[in-house]
C-alpha cells in the first residue's frame, strides 16, 4: 500500500516537471521568434535606408553633371549608371519653358529662359549581370522621380559673375595661353571644356585658374584623387620656387656707417681719389657695402663737398663699415697739410 502511494506521488511529480519544461521551451521559442522578427525588421529598414540614400546620391550626381556641362541637356535621354551600380538606371526629360516676351525690359528672375527637368531613377533587381549586357529600361521600375528647374546653360564670365578685376583677368588669360590653355578664357569659362582636356593639360591649367577661383592648394589637393596629388604638389612647389626666385633681387648688403675725418685748412690732392682739397674741413662719407661685397668708400675732397672719388675697398668682403669714410678723412687731412 505504501509502495503504491509512493509510486503515484512519484508519477505526479514527474508529470509536473514535464509541464514546466514544455512551458519553458514554449516561452523560449516565442522569445526567439520575437527577437528574430525584430532583427529582420531592422535589417529590412537598414537595407531600405541604404537603398534610398544610394538613389538620392545617384540623382544628385546626375544633376551635378548636367549643371557642370558634363551631361549635355537633351529633350529625352536615358542610360545606366555603369558597373559600379549595375542595377540602377536613369531617364532625364527636359521641357523648355516659354522665353521672356520682352528681352529688352528689366527681367524678373523667373522670367529667365528655363527648362523643366524630370529625372527618374530606375531599379532592376532581377537583372542577370552574366547574361544581360545592357540595362532593360522596360522591365526596370521607377523608384524615385525628381522635378526641378534649370536655366539654359551658358558660359561663365569671372569678371561680371564673380567680380574678377579686368586687368587680372587679362593676366590670367595671357598665362593660360603660355601654358597651352589657349582655349580656356576666364571671360567665357565653360566647365564642359575640361572634359576634353588630357591630364597633362589639366595639370598645367589648374594652377593658373586657382587664384581666379579663390581656391587654395589644400582645397585642390583634397578634391583630386590620391594618385594625382604628387603631380600637383610638384607643380605647386615649382611655382613657389619660381615666384620666390623672381621676388629675390640683388642683395643690397649693409651700408657702412664710418666715422668722418676732419681735415685742416689747406690745399692738396686726395690720395684716395685724387680730388683737390679746397682748404675747408672735409668729412669722409660712410662706405656702402653692396651685394657683391665691394666696400665703396666715397672720399671727401678738401673743399668739404662729398665727391664719389672711386674709393673702392681693397677687400671685397665688406670688412667693417666706414672704411671709405676713414680713407676720405685721411685724404682730407693730407690735403690740409
Amino acid at each position: 500500500m505504501k509502495r503504491r502511494l509512493h509510486r503515484r506521488a512519484k508519477l505526479h511529480k514527474s508529470g509536473f516537471l514535464l509541464l514546466e519544461v514544455v512551458v519553458a521551451v514554449g516561452l523560449l521559442v516565442m522569445g526567439m521568434a520575437v527577437i528574430g522578427a525584430q532583427l529582420q525588421s531592422a535589417t529590412d529598414r537598414t537595407y531600405e535606408t541604404n537603398h534610398m540614400a544610394r538613389v538620392v546620391f545617384l540623382a544628385e550626381s546626375k544633376l551635378a553633371e548636367m549643371d557642370t556641362g558634363l551631361l549635355e541637356m537633351e529633350l529625352e535621354q536615358e542610360d545606366e549608371f555603369g558597373n559600379l551600380f549595375p542595377y540602377y538606371g536613369w531617364r532625364l526629360l527636359a521641357v523648355p519653358l516659354p522665353e521672356d516676351p520682352n528681352p529688352t525690359s528689366p527681367r524678373h528672375p523667373l522670367d529667365t529662359p528655363m527648362v523643366a527637368i524630370t529625372l527618374q531613377i530606375l531599379y532592376d533587381p532581377d537583372r542577370d549581370l552574366e547574361t544581360d549586357e545592357e540595362f532593360d529600361f522596360d522591365e526596370a521600375v521607377v523608384i524615385k522621380t525628381y522635378h526641378t528647374l534649370r536655366t539654359l546653360p551658358r558660359a561663365l564670365d569671372l569678371t561680371t559673375d564673380f567680380g574678377l578685376d579686368d586687368e587680372r583677368a587679362a593676366e590670367i588669360n595671357d598665362q593660360l595661353s603660355v601654358v597651352g590653355g589657349g582655349s580656356v578664357n576666364v571671360n567665357e569659362l565653360n566647365p564642359a571644356m575640361f572634359r576634353d582636356m588630357s591630364m597633362e593639360e589639366l595639370l598645367e591649367v589648374l594652377p593658373v585658374l586657382m587664384p581666379a577661383l579663390g581656391v587654395g592648394e589644400e582645397s585642390v589637393l583634397n578634391m583630386v584623387p590620391a594618385e594625382i596629388r604628387p603631380l600637383l604638389e610638384a607643380i605647386f612647389a615649382e611655382q613657389r620656387a619660381e615666384s620666390s626666385g623672381e621676388s629675390d633681387g640683388t642683395d643690397s648688403g649693409d651700408d657702412g656707417s664710418g666715422g668722418s675725418g676732419t681735415g685742416d685748412a689747406g690745399t692738396g690732392d686726395d690720395s684716395a681719389g685724387g680730388a683737390g682739397g679746397g682748404g675747408n674741413p672735409g668729412s669722409g662719407n660712410a662706405g656702402n657695402d653692396d651685394g657683391a661685397g665691394n666696400d665703396d668708400g666715397a672720399a671727401d675732397d678738401g673743399s668739404g663737398n662729398p665727391d664719389d672719388a672711386a674709393g673702392d675697398g681693397a677687400n671685397g668682403d665688406g670688412e667693417g663699415p666706414g672704411r671709405g669714410g676713414r680713407r676720405g678723412g685721411r685724404g682730407g687731412r693730407r690735403g690740409g697739410r
